[in-house]
């Protein structure tokens, strides 16, 4: 068998081979089994999802001797990246100035390398899913980041952080 990871359904062809020991010309049929076996012994077949594909084809001479042959392709359709939605925060700061960063999460069921991007709002995303930005006063910093496969699946996530910052200075009295 054959284990196949494809980022979408598509169809899948191959060439079977054979040879006459009397140098005869051969012709492919199948027997059964998932899509279509030309002639000369091409198979092909859509996939429809994860699963096993199978067919049992036969080759024959002109003079009718047969030989039979069965293949599998074992397929793995690309699932969605999952990301975790994070929980907005809420903080205070005395100062502003000062940089915050936080580091978003995925998975992906096929193993796949993931890379974050943002797609809009404070700060940057690198690659790796760390979100930073600088407190410039109170206020809601949101970000809306993706995280993609290398077949272009993605999730996306929204993160706040809720800043108050420090107003006043304190007032001393003087009992």
């Amino acid at each position: 068998s054959v284990d196949t990871f494809m980022c979408a359904n598509a169809q899948i062809c191959r060439q079977f081979a054979a040879t006459d020991v009397n140098g005869g010309a051969l012709t492919w049929a199948k027997l059964t089994g998932a899509g279509t076996v030309s002639a000369s012994g091409q198979w092909c077949f859509t996939t429809t999802g994860t699963g096993s594909y199978c067919v049992t084809a036969t080759v024959a001479d002109t003079c009718g001797a047969k030989d039979t042959v069965t293949i599998c392709y074992n397929v793995t359709i690309n699932s969605t990246p999952i990301a975790v939605d994070p929980a907005s925060v809420d903080t205070f700061v005395c100062n502003t100035g000062g940089q915050v960063c936080r580091q978003f999460s995925a998975s992906d069921a096929n193993g796949n390398g993931l890379t974050w991007t943002k797609l809009s709002g404070a700060g940057t995303v690198s690659a790796s899913g760390l979100w930073c930005f600088t407190i410039t006063g109170a206020g809601p910093f949101c970000i809306t980041a993706a995280v993609s496969d290398p077949c272009g699946a993605k999730d996306t996530v929204t993160m706040c952080y809720n800043v108050t910052t420090n107003s006043a200075a304190p007032i001393a009295v003087d009992p």
